[in-house]
């Protein structure tokens, strides 16, 4: 039980405790929360960092398609005439300038004709040209910035039709990424993303089917291209990702090259990468590779005395083209580090915010009780006969019920304190006339005169205080 006069106190208890008890439950509710289902979010950021990788890939593909596709559909209605040559290099030499994806490109046609432009590492253009004035050879040529050529390197005996790419092109009738092969210009091994070119009427309607097959356009990605993208994401500190095919072979990964100087694919046991090889073993068996897209299977592991977590997802692209998985192989700890770190902050968080609701509840109720505080002091300042007006001065400004209750007991005060005032002269009047009347002889009205003031002066003292009972 809280003692009489404990207002002040009593306030402050009921309106800071419920206030600490609530933010300090929530607090402790969230911070519990966060660390009971920190595997939870582990696993959660572990899947959004791959879901992150993959749509880097995606957007990268795809806009290697997208390029070939706005080539493709310009070259289908470009009429076979003279002038069809010209048309083809300014077309690739147009995109090859401004493309921010492709760093080669070229244009071959059924007749073995090779249109090929290559932007090398200090950003100038090499054009490689087949057709009936080169003799049937690759013949190349450097461009200057006004595009003047020069004679540059040796010629090659290649016809492009005899490539797989073309040829698998030319066979399914819409884009595909053909088995990496060494390329004859870059001696490099390289994926080939190639499309058929049809013919077309520049007022194709929606139901019109493209006409007679004119060649393929296509790239060359050096893997080591894909290699350096793939290292360029940086994920995670020590976490590697690699791209496998159908065979469960190696076409990218951000911990080594991927193949030799042959088109021999290194596979995952071959691999370099102790994590890579560790992984070998449970892809098929722990961890099974997904057959839908957007569909992420994990598994928690121990690799190379660590333990990780090995995330695989399947790698498609806007054309169905791409039947790859992306395999991400990231250490648990630093997630688990992060998970915890957030709920450190929580804590220190609801902590701070403990100590604020704290102070806001002492605030409150200082608020609440100082002006019912502010009246007892009067009240009792007034029973001592010490108020003064000046006591409730700040709280008679109020302009809320305290405010109106102040002023309310103000004025009763000043009422209290005037008769108090009237009272004690009319004393001090009555004591003077009875102190002169002892003085002389009383006669009969005297007589009665002062048994009138005696009465009178017994009933004011029932309405004075006993310290004014001085008569």
């Amino acid at each position: 039980m809280f003692k009489p006069g404990s207002l002040k106190r009593t306030a402050s208890i009921l309106l800071v405790l419920p206030i600490i008890t609530v933010t300090a439950a929530a607090v402790a509710f969230v911070y519990l929360h966060t660390r009971r289902t920190t595997d939870t979010i582990v696993q959660q950021l572990a899947e959004e960092t791959v879901v992150g990788v993959q749509n880097s890939l995606r957007t990268y593909f795809d806009a290697v398609e997208n390029s070939l596709n706005t080539i493709a559909n310009e070259l289908a209605v470009l009429p076979l005439d003279r002038t069809f040559p010209m048309k083809v290099e300014q077309i690739l030499y147009s995109l090859i300038q401004g493309d921010t994806v492709l760093r080669n490109v070229y244009y071959a046609d059924t007749t073995g004709n090779l249109t090929r432009f290559e932007q090398t590492e200090d950003r100038g253009l090499i054009l490689r040209l087949r057709n009936a004035q080169t003799g049937g050879k690759v013949v190349p040529y450097r461009l200057d910035a006004n595009g003047q050529r020069t004679p540059f390197g040796q010629p090659i005996e290649l016809d492009q039709r005899t490539r797989t790419g073309y040829q698998a092109a030319k066979q399914s009738g819409r884009l595909v990424w053909g088995p990496v092969v060494v390329s004859a210009y870059l001696k490099v091994p390289v994926l080939q993303p190639v499309m058929p070119v049809y013919e077309r009427s520049p007022r194709l309607t929606p139901n019109q089917k493209p006409g007679a097959f004119r060649g393929v356009v296509g790239a060359a990605i050096p893997l080591d291209e894909l290699n350096q993208y793939l290292r360029a994401l940086k994920i995670a500190p020590g976490s590697v990702t690699y791209i496998i095919n159908e065979a469960g072979e190696l076409l990218g990964s951000s911990a080594q090259p991927t193949a030799t100087s042959d088109p021999n694919l290194l596979t995952l046991e071959q691999s370099s990468s102790p994590l890579i090889r560790a992984s070998a073993a449970i892809l098929g068996r722990q961890l099974m590779l997904p057959e839908r897209e957007n569909e992420i299977n994990q598994v928690s592991t121990r690799l190379a005395g660590q333990t990780y977590l090995v995330l695989a997802s399947r790698l498609g692209d806007n054309s169905g083209a791409i039947k790859w998985w992306i395999v991400a192989i990231i250490p648990q700890e630093p997630l688990i580090q992060g998970a915890r770190q957030g709920a450190r902050v929580v804590l220190v968080m609801g902590l701070g915010m403990m100590v604020f609701s704290g102070f806001f509840g002492w605030w409150l109720a200082r608020q609440v009780t100082r002006p019912v505080e502010l009246l007892s002091q009067a009240a009792q300042a007034i029973e001592t006969h010490k108020f003064t007006p000046a006591m409730l001065a700040d709280l008679v400004q109020r302009q809320d019920e305290l405010g109106e209750l102040a002023r309310v007991f103000r004025d009763m005060a000043e009422m209290i304190h005037q008769r108090e005032e009237n009272l004690h002269s009319r004393m001090q009047e009555l004591k003077a006339e009875l102190e002169g009347s002892r003085s002389k002889p009383l006669t009969g009205n005297q007589t009665q005169r002062w048994q009138g003031l005696l009465q009178e002066a017994a009933a004011l003292r029932q309405d004075v205080p006993p310290t004014d009972r001085s008569v």
